[in-house]
């Protein structure tokens, strides 16, 4: 028939789901770089930001976990090549993961586990997987929900590192619609001229990323193909909420009934700038 069709995806997204979307995308991004090397995997605190930005609320200081959380086996773990990375390692969350700061309260569950692909060779390679690991935040009568799963893995050296993820991220939050998210990526980081990675730090340098997004919303669905504009530019010495000085992430969307891509921009450090371009019938 010639009728529309009521039932149809939307061709492009609204004003809110723009935001979740470049959020989440945000999100992911700066988690890529703060999870790109091995050492920096027992400390994920990008979900309690995600879930933070979708409440608007934040923590006046570092989360702050009970003495057993996380729980982590073995609690010696062996690195017989001596580069950091453990040759297996399980990081459990269990019941009672809480930290409370005025009226906000924050409960991580889930476990992460870690393993050295080339144990008796010394360097920046590893292998991760997340398995419902989630942050739960109350503030009054309000709440929010961001649980992720899936599998990323690193590789490099002091000259450069590489990242490849595939994820899935799912929220929920008072006042608004659940969303579920997944990615498929690449990612590489560049030290800046003169600079190399070393002590398990990352000097200034630059990241790019590219790969597939999707996310879903009510009935609404897009499927995305995200790709580096401008590689950002990383900056350790940032105060901000974020490492970024600067760069631009486009996730393009094409389909039968419109065209667009959603823009994410860093500048200064500071949170993000979202917005929307395209055309198509909403």
């Amino acid at each position: 028939s010639c009728g529309s069709d009521s039932t149809a995806p939307r061709a492009t997204p609204t004003p809110a789901q723009t935001q979740a979307i470049g959020e989440a995308i945000a999100s992911q991004i700066e988690s890529s770089l703060s999870l790109i090397l091995p050492g920096d995997i027992t400390t994920p605190p990008f979900l309690a930001r995600q879930a933070m930005r979708r409440m608007g609320v934040g923590f006046a200081s570092p989360l702050a976990l009970p003495a057993n959380c996380p729980t982590i086996t073995p609690a010696q773990p062996a690195d017989n090549d001596a580069d950091g990375v453990p040759t297996t390692l399980s990081i459990a969350y269990p019941a009672g993961c809480t930290d409370t700061q005025d009226s906000l309260s924050i409960t991580v569950s889930g476990t992460l586990s870690v393993t050295d692909p080339t144990p008796s060779v010394a360097d920046l390679n590893f292998n991760a997987a997340l398995a419902n690991l989630k942050f739960h935040l109350t503030a009054g009568r309000n709440s929010a929900t961001i649980t992720t799963n899936g599998s990323f893995s690193g590789s490099g050296n002091a000259s450069g590192v590489s990242q490849s993820s595939n994820m899935t991220l799912s929220g929920s939050a008072t006042g608004q619609s659940a969303f579920s998210y997944s990615q498929t990526w690449t990612a590489s980081f560049t030290p800046a001229q003169g600079q190399t990675i070393a002590n398990g730090t990352l000097p200034a340098g630059t990241f790019s990323a590219s790969g597939t997004t999707s996310f879903s919303s009510g009935r609404d669905s897009f499927g995305f193909t995200m790709a580096t504009i401008t590689p950002l530019q990383y900056d350790p010495a940032c105060a901000g909420p974020n490492n970024f000085q600067s760069g631009e992430i486009h996730a393009t969307l094409t389909g039968s009934r419109g065209t667009g891509f959603v823009s994410i921009v860093w500048s200064g450090c500071g949170d993000a700038t979202i917005t929307f371009s395209g055309t198509g019938t909403p």
